[in-house]
């Protein structure tokens, strides 16, 4: 899959979808939207009939833990009819590969990927039912399981940790700090960069792959690590852990070690200084 192909990014202009745009090179690209295409069928034929894609990575989806709870039926029409929509046009037009954007939400305990999935938030669960459209689909398929994906561009409103560390740092907000769960954190453009790898591999046959660094840090540890890179003190206020919460979810990355050995990640050091200073 070395040589330049047709690229298809479903919800290009989200936080995981407007990386990859930017950080894909060497294949021709076209991003759309979720709203206007991934749930609208015609849209969605007209695009594949005019693009011919040969690769589609599939980020567009709802993704807030909490508001699943509140609208599971919502979450279900867009990730999972959503999803199916994108592969039967995949076979309709005969694409080769898709690469989906799971999530490490898929566990309930244990965290490799052959442990038995069953999520304990709607979210999670939609995401499960989107692994086994693709998995039934007969397409070819790349799924990755996102653990926590943090960094630049990240949407400022968001109620994820780092947005409001940067909220809390330049607009002087209170940073509500939600229990002291252990996530495996790594800088958003790293994934994007990964995606060049997997577009230059070879897939012999279907593959799922957790992404993560494989270390823990807890929330209290990461605030702890942004005050002091960028030299801040945050005005704190802590609360119980939120519904839907893992207290600890931590990638197995012996698979992403194993076929991808040359893959390094960005110290969180790093860019978390950089990320601040944009």
């Amino acid at each position: 899959m070395s040589c330049e192909m047709r690229v298809l990014i479903t919800g290009h202009r989200g936080y995981i979808g407007s990386h990859l745009m930017k950080h894909i090179v060497g294949h021709e690209l076209l991003g759309i939207d979720l709203e206007t295409d991934v749930t609208n069928i015609a849209n969605l034929d007209r695009v594949f009939e005019s693009f011919k894609p040969d690769v589609v990575i599939h980020t567009a989806g709802l993704k807030s833990v909490q508001e699943s709870f509140i609208t599971p039926g919502l979450y279900e029409y867009v990730n999972v009819d959503g999803t199916k929509n994108i592969t039967d046009m995949m076979k309709k037009y005969d694409s080769k590969l898709i690469i989906f954007s799971s999530s490490a939400t898929v566990y309930e305990n244990g965290t490799q990927e052959e442990s038995p999935l069953k999520s304990i938030n709607p979210y999670g669960e939609t995401k499960i039912q989107a692994e086994n459209v693709i998995k039934d689909s007969g397409v070819k398929y790349c799924i990755l399981r996102y653990f926590n994906p943090v960094g630049s561009n990240e949407d400022i409103n968001s109620l994820n940790l780092y947005p409001t560390c940067i909220r809390s740092c330049f607009k002087n907000e209170v940073l509500n700090i939600y229990g002291n769960c252990i996530r495996d954190y790594f800088y958003v453009v790293d994934l994007a960069r990964f995606h060049n790898v997997l577009l230059g591999h070879e897939f012999d046959s279907n593959l799922v792959m957790n992404f993560g660094t494989g270390i823990g840090m807890s929330t209290q540890d990461f605030i702890e690590l942004f005050e002091s890179t960028n030299d801040v003190i945050l005005h704190k206020n802590f609360h119980p852990k939120r519904q839907g919460d893992k207290e600890i979810s931590v990638a197995n990355v012996e698979r992403l070690k194993t076929m991808f050995p040359e893959f390094d990640f960005t110290d969180k050091n790093q860019w978390l200084k950089i990320v601040v200073n944009l």
